[in-house]
């Protein structure tokens, strides 16, 4: 998969309401398992993977839009030196 095509994935995943919604249910399961001082260690150790993973895969898909723009400044760069 190119830049191009990853960030355009990265776009419409970022966009998606489902999988955003999936994300905000799963980080409020987290909150509340941190907040209830009942939890075991365990829950807690997983409410916190959870979250370090969503945001793991937030950063990645940012990332991929990110190299697609950097690409497409570069691109813009070569064009103008060749003026």
């Amino acid at each position: 998969m190119n830049t191009e095509q990853k960030a355009a994935t990265a776009k419409r995943l970022l966009d998606d309401e489902g999988l955003s919604l999936a994300f905000d249910e799963i980080l409020e399961a987290a909150t509340r398992v941190f907040l209830d001082a009942a939890s075991t260690q365990e829950a807690r150790e997983q409410a916190h993977e959870d979250v370090r993973s969503i945001q793991a895969l937030r950063n990645r898909l940012k990332l991929w839009g990110t190299e697609q723009k950097i690409a497409e400044h570069r691109m813009k760069g070569q064009h103008r030196g060749s003026d």
